[in-house]
């Protein structure tokens, strides 16, 4: 989690474990929740391919800070 309430540049104030692919997200400015799209995923089929979504699986993970 990062603070953009002081003077100067963002800061880091925590660290949260996420899912497997969960990168790009969007933040609610009023609440400071992240909303963060992912899926499950199959193992890669060839060493150095990136894993496929499962079909069926995306979700959305919800992270609130404390």
């Amino acid at each position: 989690m990062i603070a953009l309430d002081g003077p100067g540049a963002p800061k880091v104030i925590e660290q949260v474990q996420t899912e497997y692919g969960a990168r790009t997200g969007a933040l609610d400015p009023a609440d400071g929740a992240l909303y963060l799209p992912t899926a499950r995923f199959a193992p890669a089929s060839d060493r150095g391919s990136r894993p496929a979504a499962v079909a069926g699986t995306a979700h959305l993970l919800v992270v609130k800070p404390r």
